[in-house]
């Protein structure tokens, strides 16, 4: 399984801390705030976007969009 977790930057790099100390794999993947959702690598993403296709995809899957 996966856990993703969001938190300050402060708290970050303390969980960060104890995992590394536990010895489990973790990794910041991305940032929150504002109105895009930005992952390492990736294009930004539209949080308006995402909230629509989040929102349509089920009458859309059930023919009713």
């Amino acid at each position: 399984g996966r856990y993703v977790l969001e938190a300050n930057p402060e708290t970050a790099e303390e969980i960060m801390e104890r995992a590394r100390l536990l010895a489990l794999p973790a990794r910041v993947v991305g940032k929150v705030g504002g109105d895009l959702l930005t992952l390492k690598n990736e294009t930004p993403l539209s949080l308006q976007d995402l909230r629509t296709a989040h929102e349509r995809w089920f009458p859309g899957y059930m023919g009713e969009a």
